[in-house]
């Protein structure tokens, strides 16, 4: 048959097995999978908890989903768009298969109803690339707005490299599984992912100049007496961007106003 959007699909039932042991699945669960595919993840999922949410944007797609999960009547189907439908409020876990061009926008999305402790875990294949940049630690220059929000609002975790081989049609790149854990204490903040959100779109910048399109550096200096706004931004611990974010919310709150930036 052919395989649309070029979606690559997972056919070892072995690791679809492990997936769901991963994220601890349990009779009372409720879990959300987006890019649901054939719906061979969906019914191993099906099988372990009390209700699946499965969503799928491609209408070819979503037709074999149906005619495949047709005999459980724990699994609620969705044709729509994951980056834009909400993620239903019952649910208390998340899991899917996400492609490489939503992969950000969903793993913000999925990361503020974690950190709002909307639901428990979330578990996640992606591009190997992807997976690897969500870990990167401060003060390498692939440190980024993604890796940022990934080790501020959880404890995220890779469980393994998925080869290649594993999918068909067989893609270019490995893929990998990445579990996401709440980080206790921490709330999400809007101030701060807007902030955040600023200044990494120069992230190989000092702050100061990162900061120059949206402010006057000029001002800024003169406000703002600290040496983090010399530290090149993806050089910034974790708590010099919330102390950063503070300074400036204090002196530039107009700057909490504006979301010009890029994602």
């Amino acid at each position: 048959m052919k395989y649309i959007l070029g979606q690559h699909f997972l056919t070892s039932r072995k690791i679809i097995k492990r997936i769901c042991d991963y994220a601890d699945l349990k009779r009372d669960d409720v879990v959300y999978e987006i890019g649901a595919g054939f719906g061979n993840l969906t019914v191993e999922i099906a099988r372990r908890v009390k209700k699946v949410y499965a969503i799928e944007i491609d209408p070819k797609l979503f037709e074999i989903l149906k005619e495949n999960t047709e005999d459980f009547d724990n699994v609620e189907l969705i044709h729509g768009d994951a980056v834009i439908e909400e993620i239903p409020s019952d649910c208390n876990k998340v899991m899917g298969n996400i492609p490489f061009s939503i992969s950000s926008l969903i793993t913000e999305k999925v990361l503020r109803k974690l950190a709002n402790c909307e639901i428990e875990l979330a578990l996640f294949m992606y591009q190997k690339e992807f997976a690897e940049r969500i870990l990167v630690p401060p003060g390498l220059k692939s440190f980024s707005r993604i890796s940022f929000l990934a080790q501020y609002y959880s404890h995220p975790e890779m469980l393994e490299i998925i080869p290649r081989s594993f999918f068909r049609p067989i893609p270019k790149v490995d893929a990998a599984l990445v579990k996401f854990n709440k980080k206790e204490g921490i709330k999400w903040d809007e101030k701060l992912n807007l902030f955040v959100k600023i200044i990494f779109s120069h992230k190989k910048k000092k702050v100061i100049n990162a900061i120059s399109p949206y402010l006057d550096k000029w001002k800024v200096k003169e406000k703002i007496k600290s040496k983090l706004l010399e530290k090149r931004v993806f050089d910034l611990e974790f708590k010099e961007i919330e102390e950063l974010k503070n300074l400036f919310e204090k002196e530039f709150p107009e700057l909490f106003r504006k979301d010009e930036a890029k994602d």
